[in-house]
């Protein structure tokens, strides 16, 4: 579910309603040129294995990455949508068979100025906490 402004709200009540939906359905179209898109890239690339990618694998994908990136199921669960968080235990597997050689070790650091803060940043730090006074902030990054 997305927040939708009141604009927004407005200018869609506002179109004419010749259907139960806003946008046609044309979902047959997309996944045919998908198809032909993916199955051009196989060919292209002589790889076969290309034409086993679907739009399931893009979530799953998704899923992953974001489970690695965060450790925090209940986020993956709400940006996938689940209703049931069983649903998005497949997730902590699937990442656990990928990154099974990954340790949950740290590289931490500490940046005393801005300048040291944009540093990490460019380093794929991710920001953890901020003191004001003096001014201090801690950054980590997986090892």
């Amino acid at each position: 579910m997305l927040p939708l402004s009141d604009k927004l709200l407005s200018m869609l009540n506002s179109l004419p309603r010749i259907k139960q939906t806003i946008f046609p359905q044309c979902k047959h179209s997309l996944r045919t040129r998908f198809d032909l898109q993916r199955n051009h890239a196989a060919e292209k690339l002589q790889n076969p294995r290309l034409k086993q990618i679907s739009f399931k694998t893009f979530r799953h994908y998704k899923g992953t990455m974001e489970y690695h990136k965060t450790r925090d199921i209940l986020h993956v669960k709400y940006i996938l949508g689940h209703k049931d968080i069983k649903s998005t235990m497949v997730y902590i597997n699937l990442e656990q068979a990928i990154f099974q050689t990954e340790t949950d070790e740290w590289t931490c650091k500490i940046a005393h100025n801005e300048s040291e803060e944009i540093k990490l940043i460019e380093a794929n730090f991710t920001f953890v906490n901020k003191i004001e006074n003096p001014y201090t902030a801690f950054y980590k990054k997986r090892k």
